[in-house]
C-alpha cells in the first residue's frame, strides 16, 4: 500500500541520515555478518568506529551511527547526541509499595 511504502521510505531516510553522520567499515573478505554499535549519551559513532575497526574480523561489516543532537533534560537541557530523552534517573516508589521493592527492581532492570 502507499502508506507502508511511505513509512518504509521515511525509515530508510532516517537510517541513512544516522549512518551518514556515523562510521561504516565494510567487510574486507566475504561479508557474512554486520555489527551495529550504538554509542552512549553524548558520544558519536566516530567515538567508537575507529576502535572497532582495529578489532573487527575481515567478514564483519561495522556500522556505528551517530544519534541526533537534542536537549537532554537530565543534563540540564544541554544539547548532545542522544538516542532518546531521559527525563530522570530516579524511580518513584509509592509509599505503600515498600514491601514490593524487589519486584520493582526486577521490573526496572528488565525495562532498561
Amino acid at each position: 500500500s502507499t502508506g507502508s511504502k511511505m513509512a518504509a521510505t521515511t525509515i530508510s531516510q532516517a537510517v541513512g541520515e544516522l549512518i551518514k553522520n556515523g562510521v561504516v567499515h565494510n567487510a574486507t573478505a566475504k561479508h557474512s555478518a554486520t555489527l551495529i554499535f550504538l554509542h552512549g549519551l553524548g558520544d558519536t559513532g566516530h567515538g567508537w568506529g575507529y576502535s572497532l575497526k582495529e578489532i573487527k574480523q575481515p567478514h564483519l561489516k561495522v556500522v556505528c551511527p551517530t544519534a541526533a543532537i537534542m536537549p537532554v533534560t537530565i543534563n540540564g537541557g544541554y544539547r548532545m547526541p542522544s538516542w532518546y530523552v531521559r527525563h530522570s534517573s530516579l524511580i518513584p516508589i509509592p509509599a505503600k509499595s515498600h514491601s514490593d521493592i524487589p519486584a520493582l527492581l526486577v521490573r526496572t532492570r528488565s525495562e532498561q
